[in-house]
């Protein structure tokens, strides 16, 4: 699959047509720390509403969060309980291209063995405070129900159920590896996207910055349930497992 390409957008004021110039991120204030900072301080660039509406909306939880694997680069929740993990890449190295899915799917793997308490745990050791920070985050939304939002997270930890984003500036990897990578970790409910920002501004201004997200390609979520019968019982005894 070849790379898709952004056609030139334009700014359309007093009439007039103004074309973009798209920005290189290769700028040096253009770094993976920028990239995240604006990634947790506006989640509305995130078009999870098109990915999985589920993990919507989005509520900042924090940075570079510690796990066994590493640290995720930008955690997100919200109020229902579901959890949005976000690996993001400058495509400066092309190492980096064939191990960014395999990194976040081991984010998730080591984040699927832990308890609510460990989420919390290591919410504080990325600078969070407070006896329930995870909770802390989104407990001002309208009824918010604590023991719900506890319960959620905690079997959304153990089902390994995340919205895993990989998010970068000019992603140009095919779609075609990502079978072969997820089949490592089929216990796992994740879904999984690429989403791609392109930066661009007025031609020869230094004005404010527009940003265009993009999904370039997302899983789809098959649902299979297993029905187990007991010959000689009432229908009460049967047992379906999804």
């Amino acid at each position: 699959m070849g790379a898709r390409q952004f056609c030139t957008p334009h700014i359309l004021a007093n009439g007039e047509a103004t074309m973009l110039q798209r920005i290189s991120l290769d700028e040096k204030r253009f770094d993976e720390s920028w990239f995240q900072r604006v990634l947790l301080e506006n989640p509305s660039l995130l078009p999870v509403d098109e990915i999985e509406p589920l993990f919507g909306p989005l509520t900042p939880l924090v940075r570079e969060m510690p796990t066994s694997a590493g640290s995720v680069d930008v955690v997100y929740i919200n109020a229902e309980g579901y959890l949005t993990l976000v690996e993001t890449k400058l495509w400066r190295n092309p190492e980096a291209r064939r191990q960014v899915v395999a990194q976040i799917i081991d984010y998730a793997t080591a984040i699927s063995k832990w308890s609510y308490e460990d989420l919390c745990a290591a919410g504080r050791k990325a600078g969070l405070t407070g006896e329930d920070p995870v909770a802390a985050a989104v407990a001002e939304e309208a009824e918010f129900d604590r023991a719900r939002f506890v319960d959620t997270v905690s079997r959304g930890l153990k089902r390994g159920r995340f919205l895993l984003l990989i998010v970068g500036d000019g992603i140009q990897e095919g779609v075609e590896h990502l079978a072969a990578t997820l089949a490592r970790s089929p216990h796992l409910g994740f879904s999984l996207a690429l989403v791609e920002l392109a930066l661009f501004r007025g031609v020869g201004t230094d004005s404010d910055l527009l940003i265009q997200p993009r999904t370039l390609a997302r899983t789809r979520e098959v649902v299979r349930a297993v029905v187990e019968l007991k010959a000689g019982v009432s229908a009460d005894d049967v047992t379906i497992t999804l």
